[in-house]
């Protein structure tokens, strides 16, 4: 599976440039662009692991993915990794998801999809500067991509082995959310 790492950033770095060359204007669209992209990616692998993308707890595993991938500070990285521990240990444990339902799965994407936004908006900023955005551009989205691709295959890869051997395979490194909302700190804030 190391080829779809390199596809995939291939497509992200001539996007990223292509979109960086024409300077902030071209910022929201690479923004979009990058996140399908990813998604794509994420249920890609996915998909080679034997997870069907198109159920809501795949969906919420697939964006805690990209929460992890842009998680600016380490305290963020931990809480989405919390997340998405918790997510594969409920799943593995073939667990309902009435909870989710119940605690509104929209609400959840829409603040992990904001909370992403921001991140790449900030990360972003740097390509304003048309001509020159370009490698700015492609140089970040390959890098993200690649960041993305690399949580992806792994945290897919010991679902696959937990589904396959049993639920306790799964490490207990990072200990497993005490809920499923998202509720990541930005750069200065303080963690509890």
């Amino acid at each position: 599976m190391a080829w779809l790492d390199a596809k995939y950033k291939g497509i992200a770095l001539v996007e990223g440039a292509g979109t960086g060359f024409v300077g902030l204007p071209g910022i929201p669209a690479d923004i979009v662009a990058l996140i399908t992209l990813n998604l794509r990616a994420i249920g890609e692998y996915a998909t080679y692991y034997g997870f069907d993308i198109s159920s809501q707890e795949e969906r919420l595993f697939a964006m805690n993915v990209l929460g992890l991938a842009s998680s600016p500070t380490d305290a963020s990285k931990g809480l989405a990794m919390a997340q998405l521990v918790r997510i594969a240990q409920d799943v593995a444990k073939k667990r309902t998801w009435k909870e989710l339902e119940q605690h509104a799965f929209v609400q959840l994407i829409q603040q992990l999809a904001k909370a992403l936004s921001i991140r790449l908006t900030k990360a972003k900023l740097a390509q304003v500067v048309p001509v020159a955005g370009a490698a700015v551009g492609g140089g970040f989205n390959a890098y993200f991509t690649a960041k993305v691709c690399d949580a992806a295959y792994y945290l897919y890869r010991e679902r696959f082995l937990a589904a396959k051997h049993g639920a306790e395979v799964i490490e207990v490194t990072v200990e497993p959310a005490q809920d499923l909302d998202p509720h990541y700190p930005e750069e200065g804030e303080i963690v509890p």
